[in-house]
């Protein structure tokens, strides 16, 4: 149930001597109700008899609970009806995007690394596409304060310190997913969230080598699939195909690939972009052309084509630290990431 009946006259029996004793009645009687959805997507449910008055409860949208544990949030009464009336109203509320919303979504998202994910994704697909989802939760005042984006199942969560994580958790357990990212304050997490400071060390190649212009898909990927490991997997072409290439002609991902005698050798992505931010990810060298400065080669090459962005990388814990560290990355943040059901997801974050 969402709500029930309690008394305002201290009792514990309710039952009724004649049909003229009412003091066995509920301040609000938990019975007639209905459920309305307004216009900007507020969940109400609205009770109550003649005897009690009539009250109008605003609940989750997504637990249909009024509150999260531990009793309501915030009561107000008033002398209409016999009885009075009570509201309740949380702190925040998640809304689906449309498209009118998106601007709203990329302010708040940037300068974020995991924003620069989710309003990637938003340029790139738009909230119309049937393909890409979009959720923002404001406070009561209407401030931003967390986002979500949903492709193919995976999540990517953002956060303020003014956002309900609690009401994002119910959010998240609502709607499923397959994986979550999200960001974490703890060393011990699945990894680091690196950005670039500006300077690194010069790459030095030896050989010819010149960068392709436009790779076939079809080789970075086969490339991509030579260097798969635990912490690196690449999905399937067909997704991968239909994906990648969406977002390169929307110029919200671009990529950046090392040939040598017609071969292709090393290749890397700006996987998320936006117009002030990016994330580099799948910097990828083929075995047998590592320790040559392929590598970075490619990273170098992608970050003159940034200019002017925030450039940010997610690099999972053990892997290449000090690569990037030579080529200018400095600590932001921790990652982690869960599967569909990590639904506490928040509970690694400090």
């Amino acid at each position: 149930f969402v709500v029930c009946s309690a008394s305002d006259k201290g009792k514990t029996d309710y039952g009724r001597s004649s049909i003229n004793d009412w003091e066995g009645y509920f301040k609000i009687n938990a019975i007639d109700p209905t459920y309305i959805i307004t216009e900007n997507g507020e969940h109400w449910l609205i009770y109550g008899s003649w005897h009690s008055g009539i009250a109008a409860l605003q609940v989750s949208p997504f637990s249909r609970r009024p509150d999260r544990p531990g009793g309501l949030r915030k009561r107000e009464n008033d002398s209409a009806g016999f009885g009075g009336s009570h509201c309740v109203r949380r702190d925040a509320v998640i809304r689906f995007l449309g498209k009118e919303q998106i601007p709203q979504l990329c302010r708040f998202c940037s300068g974020d690394p995991f924003g620069c994910r989710i309003a990637s994704l938003a340029l790139a697909y738009g909230a119309d596409s049937g393909f890409a989802e979009f959720w923002l939760q404001t406070t009561e005042s209407g401030q931003a304060c967390g986002a979500v984006s949903r492709l193919n199942g995976a999540v990517t969560v953002q956060i303020s310190s003014a956002a309900d994580q609690e009401e994002l958790e119910e959010f998240l357990s609502h709607i499923g997913y397959g994986t979550a990212l999200w960001e974490s304050s703890l060393r011990e997490s699945a990894g680091e969230v690196m950005e670039w400071a500006g300077k690194g060390v010069a790459a030095r190649i030896a050989g010819e080598f010149f960068f392709s212009e436009a790779p076939a898909l079809s080789q970075v990927y086969d490339l991509l699939k030579q260097c798969e490991d635990e912490s690196f997997r690449v999905p399937e072409f067909d997704a991968f195909y239909v994906d990648t290439s969406h977002r390169l002609r929307h110029q919200t991902a671009r990529l950046a690939a090392l040939e040598h005698k017609g071969r292709l050798l090393a290749c890397g992505f700006s996987l998320w972009e936006t117009p002030d931010s990016a994330v580099l990810g799948a910097i990828a060298v083929t075995p047998q052309s590592r320790e040559r400065g392929l590598g970075s080669a490619v990273v170098l090459h992608l970050l003159e084509q940034l200019e002017g962005k925030r450039v940010y990388l997610f690099r999972s814990n053990g892997k290449n630290e000090k690569f990037y560290q030579r080529l200018g990355f400095t600590h932001r943040t921790y990652f982690k990431e869960g599967t569909g059901t990590d639904v506490r997801i928040f509970s690694h974050r400090s």
